[in-house]
């Protein structure tokens, strides 16, 4: 089992897929997603998504503060 971490075109969200839910989808539904990464476990899976979502807030500009 595979899991994946994957993406909709123009959104900045990741989802975990469990690979049975991954499986019934259809190949439409398939191909709208940007695959990310494929991972042995669901917490590999959550830890990798969980790190990239902690690496955009760092990359977040702060205003100034006045």
């Amino acid at each position: 089992m595979t899991w994946r971490v994957a993406r909709r075109p123009k959104t900045a969200l990741l989802e975990v897929i469990d690979p049975t839910e991954w499986n019934a989808f259809t190949v439409e539904q398939q191909n709208a997603y940007q695959s990310v990464g494929l991972f042995d476990t669901e917490q590999e899976a959550d830890r990798f998504a969980t790190g990239q979502v902690d690496a955009a807030k760092a990359l977040t500009p702060k205003p100034p503060k006045r």
